[in-house]
């Protein structure tokens, strides 16, 4: 008869860790496209072309750096909980 084995408390505890970790940044990144979609689209879509301009000159967003940074972050913490659970 085979035994299964029960995965330590240890182990189990670094795999929720893990989860919630992820699952955080999940939540940040979901808080970020809707605070975008409610403040900055409504501005840059009201008449373009001329309203497009909130993305040039030297201050205007440049937000592709952000995502791009986030999405890593996020892609690299949910592999990472994959890993652990």
């Amino acid at each position: 008869m085979n035994a299964i084995a029960t995965p330590s408390p240890q182990y189990i505890r670094r795999a929720l860790l893990w989860l919630v970790i992820t699952a955080a940044a999940y939540f940040l990144l979901n808080g970020a496209q809707i605070f975008e979609t409610f403040t900055v689209v409504p501005s840059w879509t009201a008449a373009p072309p001329a309203s497009l301009a909130v993305f040039h000159g030297p201050y205007g967003l440049d937000l592709q750096a952000f995502w791009i940074i986030f999405h890593s972050v996020h892609e690299l913490t949910f592999l990472v909980a994959i890993a652990f659970a």
